[in-house]
């Protein structure tokens, strides 16, 4: 949740206070490592119904870019990290993602691309307990126009919720 925040934050900001350089050069708005150790997760916390915790860093790379007239034509940002999702005492389970989003302000859409979750329980021979990846695009108003790759299903919080308390 939180790089989806995150993500959201930097694409308001970009594109606010974009200055461009040169028309046609993409300008870098913001590139920052984040780390966290041992952060009560609130979404998680609410959802789940007990205490969880994340562990991790992030890097996000946010660029502009813009066309002849200097106009912004559209925003790029690149998030990878790890972040380990616990409850104390219970199983660590790690998330490795790295994704792309790119905001469109010509054709109006938004596409997000790459592996957003992919979190593993290591050790416990679980293996994958939750994975979506791959490209989706959808128009600013209108719906969805592409879809490839594994989604997350309904009911998938719940599943998460009930590992992380086994």
């Amino acid at each position: 949740m939180r790089r989806i925040l995150v993500l959201m934050a930097a694409v308001s900001l970009f594109a606010v206070f974009a200055v461009p350089a040169s028309a046609g050069a993409p300008v870098i708005f913001e590139d920052e490592v984040y780390e966290w150790t041992h952060e009560l997760n609130p979404w998680f916390t609410a959802d789940c119904g007990f205490d969880v915790y994340d562990s991790g860093h992030e890097t996000v790379v946010v660029k502009g870019f813009f066309d002849r007239y200097d106009e912004l034509v559209r925003v790029g940002v690149h998030i990878n990290g790890t972040v380990m999702t616990y409850k104390e005492g219970g199983p660590v389970f790690i998330d490795r993602y790295a994704f792309h989003v790119t905001e469109d302000f010509v054709d109006e859409t938004t596409t997000l691309m790459g592996n957003v979750w992919n979190l593993h329980a290591p050790g416990s021979g679980s293996g994958v307990v939750l994975n979506e990846s791959g490209l989706i695009t959808w128009e600013w108003e209108g719906g969805v126009i592409k879809a490839v790759g594994p989604k997350l299903e309904d009911g998938w919080l719940q599943d998460f919720c009930d590992a992380l308390d086994s």
